[in-house]
């Protein structure tokens, strides 16, 4: 549930389940108490590792602008679009972090680019 809050921009969401025991039923029923804890907006891209062309085209590509809601599940489907622009220079290690600052609300992301084997 977490993930699906966090394509919506609520990265601090929690989630607590409280179970309700039917002994006579057998059964538990849980019903979850959710904090949606505001909404997230996209700080700063940096993407690291690749020449500044690419890097800026790979800039120029990205559709969050700082200011709109964060969407957690975004960076990877980005990459995965990417990917055949990078399959012709080699294989390469991806790694991407996020990086929330609570009281401004937003998300800064990195992703950092390694030729693989290196």
């Amino acid at each position: 549930m977490r993930a699906l809050f966090g394509t919506r921009g609520y990265m601090a969401a929690k989630i607590e389940p409280q179970p309700e025991m039917d002994d006579a039923q057998a059964s538990v029923k849980y019903v979850l108490h959710v904090d949606e804890g505001g909404i997230y907006k996209m700080g700063d891209l940096d993407l690291r590792g690749l020449d500044t062309r690419t890097t800026a085209r790979l800039v120029n590509d990205w559709k969050l602008r700082g200011g709109d809601a964060y969407d957690s599940s975004y960076p990877k489907r980005f990459l995965k679009e990417a990917a055949e622009d990078f399959e012709p220079m080699g294989p390469w290690k991806i790694s991407m972090h996020e990086s929330l600052d609570q009281k401004e609300k937003t998300v800064d992301v990195t992703i950092r680019f390694d030729p693989a084997g290196h």
